[in-house]
């Protein structure tokens, strides 16, 4: 046998070429692919962002158009709406959207009845041309020419700032008159093109939305019985663009310029807003671009939302250059070790082959062995000897393997190649010992699989260099079979020949490392089947054998082949969904699975049909061990079937790790009310007109063993989210309550205690039922003294069941009290049909009532409310004695809050009730009150005192950063306006009016003098004239007050 050459190889120049050509290669792939992933992600970020401003910009438009509903509700219930009721239903809704210009109140009048019309609104003192119209521009008002029908604004609020709007009549323009004809026929609301408004002609344009408003009991099925039923329009006058631009800015500054547009409009652009942050400038043919839909009745607008620079260079990252230049350097480091490797190679080339002695010595060993033996030369590509055994085991002609080395390898099963091609050295110079092949196959001519059994060693010459390759390869193929079948049932499911448990745990630890070294995901998921009871039970275990068999061939033609399926028992399944790019395709598999899975199995002679329930989590966002991955996946599969099953859901670890420490806070409050933690404080609630304590109201604390008395505010809010725990403290607070009422009957103090409810206990059935239990448990206590009190969201929410509860409740006596009125929205139709007997006015409205003119209109408008429907008034968060006595001069005798008492231990109430002495003043007020038609004098007071704030706070701002102080002409302040408007054609006649104008003009003319000389920085005489200014500021409340004691009428009671 004639030995061989080895086979010429490239020179290290080509390799080196050929090296550096594919680094560059790849290097440009990994830029591309790295840059498209950044372009995508800032897509995605932009999307976000834009989508969730838009959500808040359709969210403030929803909110205002309600503010329409809400006062349709007023006109359907009464026939004749006056201005004063107009304007108590509409402050709310102003005071919570700053973004309304005006709510308007348009009546149909016909030509007939023009002169009647106009001379009633100069009678009071408004709209001095009568019916008019608007000029195109809106720079000025012109009286109206002969028509047969007209709409005259009538109501407009605020009034403060629209008063030029009373007379004016929309119907005369184009645009209004065909949204108003299509509100009126279509009888729903509808909206005009954007335009300027008379109010303000040079401000942002404005858009408005007619409400038609049909008369009582007539017909409006059909488009001329609307016609002819049609009362008038109420009228919502909105500035969109302010809105929408605090909507998308100003939650947190963010890098966008939006542009809103009317596309059906002449001029389609309503308002134009830009980043405020650095590089807010648009680089041309920007791809973060995007417009959107804003919805309003009869229009849609869009929102054209833009990336700017700044957005890219903030959210943007330096990746795709790092990875360009990452593949570069390594591609440069590979090409210098190819160099070095080739070089050494070549070297090796001339290496002559010898041996050929010892050679025929194992030939005539080996040819008597059924152990395969062979000697080849140290690049394998050339056999220089194999034994007999070799035909026999592979089925091959010897010839062919001396002919070509590397023939045996063909023969080789392709899955188990790489394995072998691992294990061999590179060169024959490697430094290597004995090579232990691992266990592979070979398919004979005959198509057998025999299992080979291999190991090599080197033969080495006086140098210690190798100059032939020995080995031996036996037959192991009985041994191999053995040992499969072992580890089949070690590993394997025997039903469905998936990976078992003890397998599965190997693959997550391979699939863990897997995702830690590629920084990919892995999705661990957990599947359930949903229906496989009922079909094991039907058709029998053998069915739902042949069931479970289809599902893993059906789990395992859905996965990709990397992934793992496996079973763990019964009918639950685990899914390894690993080097995912990003969550959208574990969604995408997943939603295959389920389809897969549900479709009908034909194993009987009608389908077969279930479906499956799966849980997943994700690592690394889920970054615990193996164990606690699968009970999260369990975890969310459960969620799952609770959620409807055929579905699956995602483990959110953030929320699970809130949950825990949610849990436990639960659990300690649990304990506290097992324990008698918890303690009522009582809060008085007195009547000032009498004088006398009538009622406590029960607050809730936490006497902590470690931190002491805890607030409600720092556990209730968790209470409020577990039904069970807020039943169970409820029913604790609840049946101490009424225990401590009866203790104090019994020692002399027979006063109401009222008790705030959860929202749990008003949707329990069993409710009533328990609070007639407790009753009983203390027969000498009427049930009047227990009065409940349910925070008006919460009787909104759920209207018809707390109706039920509270009417059941009041069968026994007990009483009920509105918590909170003013936070939320009611309409005046609930509030008459909710059988409560108080409402009671929130404390942010009290507390701020003397400083704000917003919260004391809507303080006064409650007390309107509570009178016109018969409900008693308590203010809450009564803090001094200027709130008592404002409030006893609007006819709200009930307060409570700190300027009475403090809650206190239900110990020392009775020794604070005894001590209790009410203030003289009180009595002074007692009967004497304001009518509501006189409240401008109240306002008037609280006027002047947030104009006399605001210029203190000027005061005290840096002189570079000062804004303009409050208005320095005595009529333009808001006191001004309603003095020489409505305040003076009303109380014009008597002599301290006129009094106060003096007095309010010696104030303004102070603080003339007061800015110029803090602008000036004369420190000194600024302090002398702010003094001054206090002086005459308070001999000017003093007359308003003079003048309200003028007014006052007999107050026969409430």
């Amino acid at each position: 046998m004639n030995r061989t050459r080895p086979a010429p190889r490239l020179t290290p120049y080509l390799w080196v070429a050929t090296t550096a050509l594919i680094g560059l290669l790849l290097s440009g792939g990994a830029y591309y692919y790295t840059q498209k992933l950044e372009e995508a992600r800032l897509r995605a970020h932009f999307a976000y962002l834009v989508h969730d401003r838009v959500l808040r910009s359709q969210n403030h438009l929803d909110q205002a158009l309600q503010v329409l509903t809400s006062a349709q509700g007023l006109f359907d219930a009464t026939e004749q709406v006056t201005r004063k009721e107009f304007e108590l239903m509409v402050a709310p809704a102003l005071a919570r959207h700053p973004e309304i210009m005006a709510i308007n109140w348009a009546p149909r009048v016909l030509g007939a009845e023009r002169e009647q019309f106009e001379h009633d609104l100069r009678t009071q003192g408004k709209g001095g041309l009568g019916i008019c119209d608007v000029t195109p521009d809106a720079s000025q008002a012109r009286k109206a020419g002969e028509r047969p029908e007209y709409f005259p604004v009538l109501f407009s609020e605020p009034s403060a700032r629209n008063h030029a709007a009373i007379g004016m009549d929309p119907y005369a323009d184009p645009e209004n008159r065909a949204a108003m004809n299509t509100a009126m026929r279509k009888g729903i609301q509808w909206s005009t093109p954007p335009f300027a408004i008379v109010q303000a002609p040079h401000g942002p344009l404005a858009v408005a939305i007619y409400q038609p408003v049909y008369r009582r009991n007539m017909p409006v099925s059909t488009p001329d019985a609307r016609q002819a039923a049609l009362r008038g329009f109420l009228i919502l006058l909105l500035r969109p663009g302010p809105s929408l631009e605090a909507a998308v800015f100003r939650p947190t500054p963010i890098d966008l310029h939006a542009r809103l547009l009317d596309p059906n409009h002449r001029q389609p652009l309503i308002h134009q807003f830009s980043s405020r942050l650095p590089d807010a400038t648009i680089q041309p043919g920007e791809t973060l671009h995007g417009d959107y839909s804003l919805a309003l009745p009869g229009r849609n607008w869009i929102l054209q939302v833009t990336a700017t620079r700044g957005f890219r260079n903030r959210a943007g990252s330096n990746e795709p250059m790092t990875v360009l230049l990452a593949g570069l350097s390594l591609s440069g480091l590979i090409c210098l070790l190819v160099w070095m490797r080739s070089r050494q190679t070549l070297q090796q080339k001339k290496i002559e082959f010898a041996l050929f002695e010892s050679e025929s010595r194992f030939r005539q060993l080996a040819d008597n062995l059924d152990t395969v033996f062979w000697i080849n030369t140290p690049d394998w590509q050339h056999v220089l000897y194999i034994s007999p055994a070799y035909e026999r085991i592979w089925g091959r002609s010897a010839e062919s393997l001396y002919q070509r080395g590397m023939d045996w390898f063909d023969a080789v099963l392709e899955e188990d190649r790489p394995a072998i091609l691992e294990r061999l050295p590179d060169t024959a110079g490697a430094d290597w010992q004995t090579i232990e092949f691992p266990p592979y196959r070979i398919r004979r001519p005959d198509g057998g699989i025999r299992w080979i059994s291999a190991r090599a060693f080197p033969i080495r010459d006086e140098q210690g260099r190798v100059n032939r390759v020995a080995g031996i390869a036996e037959d192991i193929s009985e041994r191999q079979s053995h040992q499969q079948h072992l580890e089949e049932m070690a590993h394997y499911d025997p039903l469905t020949h998936l990976p078992n448990r003890l397998l599965l745990a190997d693959r997550m630890h391979l699939a863990l490392a897997h995702s830690r070294r590629t920084g990919q995901l892995l999705a661990v998921c957990m599947l359930d089947l949903d229906g496989f009871k009922p079909v094991n039970d039907k058709f029998g275990h053998e069915i739902g054998d042949q069931l479970l068999i289809e599902v893993a061939r059906r789990l395992l033609g859905g996965v990709r082949g990397g992934d793992t399926v496996a079973r763990l028992g019964g009918d639950e399944f685990v899914i390894l969904l690993g080097a995912l790019n990003n969550v959208k395709e574990m969604e995408e598999a997943l939603t295959r699975l389920l389809q897969v899975v549900a479709l009908p199995y034909a194993l009987v002679d009608q389908p077969i049909n279930i479906s499956a329930s799966v849980g997943v989590t994700i690592y690394p966002s889920d970054s615990s061990d193996a164990d606690t991955l699968l009970r999260h996946a369990d975890h969310a599969m459960y969620l799952a079937k609770q959620a409807g099953k055929n579905r699956y859901h995602q483990f959110n670890p953030v929320l699970e790790e809130r949950a825990r420490d949610n849990r436990a806070v639960l659990g300690l409050i649990g304990n506290a009310v097992e324990n008698n933690q918890l303690r009522l404080f009582y809060q008085p609630i007195v009547d000032c007109r009498r004088g006398l304590v009538i009622g406590m109201e029960a607050l809730l604390r936490w006497d902590h063993p470690i931190l002491g008395l805890m607030e409600p505010a720092e556990f209730l809010p968790l209470v409020d989210g577990d039904d069970d725990l807020a039943r169970s403290v409820g029913a604790w607070i609840l049946r101490n309550a009424i225990q401590q009422a009866d203790d104090w009957r019994q020692a002399g103090l027979d006063v109401p205690v009222s008790v705030n409810t959860f929202v749990q206990q008003l949707r329990d059935a069993r409710f009533p039922e328990l609070v007639r239990d407790l009753l009983a448990q203390h027969p000498d206590l009427p049930a009047s003294r227990l009065s409940i009190e349910i925070l008006e969201n919460t009787a909104l929410d759920d209207f018809t069941s707390v109706t039920r509860l509270i009417r059941i409740c009041s069968s026994l006596g007990v009483r009920f009290a509105l918590d909170d009125f003013g936070t939320g929205f009611s309409s005046l139709a609930y509030l008459r049909r909710l059988p409560v007997d108080t409402l009671k006015i929130d404390q942010s409205f009290v507390g701020d009532m003397l400083q704000n003119p917003d919260d004391l209109a809507i303080v006064e408008s409650v007390i309107g409310l509570g009178a016109a429907f018969r409900r008693q008034v308590i203010a809450e968060g009564v803090e001094s004695a200027d709130h008592v006595l404002m409030l006893m001069e609007m006819g709200c005798y009930r307060v409570q809050g700190y300027g009475i008492a403090k809650p206190m231990p239900a110990e020392e109430v009775l020794a604070w009730t005894y001590n209790f002495q009410p203030d003289p003043r009180w009595h002074e007020h007692a009967n004497l009150r304001l009518s509501r038609d006189d409240f401008q004098l109240v306002l008037a007071e609280v006027n002047h005192r947030h104009w006399l704030t605001s210029l203190q706070n000027w005061m005290r701002q840096p002189p570079d950063q000062r804004n303009p102080p409050p208005p320095l002409n005595e009529h333009e302040c808001n006191f001004g306006h309603w003095y020489y408007g409505e305040g003076a054609s009303r109380y014009g006649h008597m002599p301290e009016f006129r009094t106060a104008e003096a007095l309010h003009e010696q104030v303004h003319r102070l603080e003339q003098k007061l800015v110029r000389q803090t602008e000036a920085g004369e420190v000194a005489l600024s302090r002398e004239t702010a003094t001054e200014l206090m002086t005459r500021s308070e001999s000017f409340r003093d007359t308003l007050i003079k003048i309200r004691s003028a007014v006052k009428h007999i107050d026969a009671g409430q």
